[in-house]
């Protein structure tokens, strides 16, 4: 399971990378790409949140192109649920994350 997880992970950069600068971005984002990426550095390791759930909202349609077995495909599906599952509860608490954060901080001063 976990190398599978691994290959999902693998397989999502890749996706990201190559969709980023094509289907991912606003026309307002464009110019800001290509005035800041370096040609040694991949897009998945600057850009975030955002854009990766733009890329969630698009892989549907760009699964439907890849040449996956049903089987496969199916097992790729309930792992892209998961992992979404697992960004939502994330993101639920960073706001509490932030507030504590925010309160240490204010006890620091």
């Amino acid at each position: 399971v976990a190398d599978s997880t691994g290959e999902i992970v693998k397989g999502l950069r890749c996706y990201f990378d190559k969709a980023l600068p094509i289907m991912l971005l606003y026309k307002s984002e464009r110019e800001q790409y290509e005035d800041s990426m370096a040609a040694d550095v991949s897009p998945s390791s600057v850009y975030g949140a955002e854009h990766l759930l733009r890329l969630f909202v698009k892989l549907p349609e760009l699964l439907v192109h890849a040449k996956i077995e049903e089987e496969t495909l199916t097992l790729l599906q309930h792992k892209l649920v998961d992992l979404l599952k697992h960004c939502i509860g994330f993101l639920s608490y960073v706001p509490k994350l932030l507030l504590s954060f925010g309160r240490k901080l204010c006890d620091f001063n």
